[in-house]
């Protein structure tokens, strides 16, 4: 190994080193340590699972929605409540992402008349998965529609 390389590999390990932070305490100049100023915590967001879906909303006792969960079958939705007022479906971007396979190319959002909207994934490119129930917006006008 030359000089200049041996030079440039103990720059570099000096350099990381004085990067890493070393042996800062969190004190200041004066050797005291900082107050500790609690953050505001963020208003939480409506209900969520580990998935992304969420509840927009209160769900009433004893309406329609109370009866469904999220994750739930299209089918099943409808088995349960009754099929919706209208429906339209749309293409989501990841359509176009490369290699992607996941079942949220397409939504398909449900009106029901005095309840709300109901989210539904729509499926793969290839035209399967999806139609699990991921979001409910609890909106007796219908503006989620």
């Amino acid at each position: 190994m030359t000089i200049s390389k041996m030079g440039l590999i103990i720059a570099t390990a000096v350099l990381i080193s004085a990067c890493s932070g070393g042996s800062d305490s969190g004190s200041t100049a004066s050797g005291s340590k900082p107050e500790k100023k609690m953050a505001a915590k963020p208003a939480k967001p409506a209900a969520t699972n580990p998935r992304g879906s969420k509840i927009t909303g209160t769900i009433r006792p004893g309406s329609k929605f109370s009866k469904i969960n999220l994750g739930m079958s299209m089918a099943r939705v409808n088995s349960t409540i009754g099929g919706p007022n209208d429906l339209k479906r749309h293409e989501t971007g990841k359509r176009w992402i490369p290699f992607y396979y996941g079942s949220d190319v397409q939504r398909m959002q449900a009106l029901y008349d005095g309840e709300g909207c109901l989210t539904y994934n729509g499926g793969n490119v290839f035209g399967g998965g999806g139609n699990k129930l991921i979001g409910i917006n609890v909106d007796p006008s219908g503006a989620c529609y």
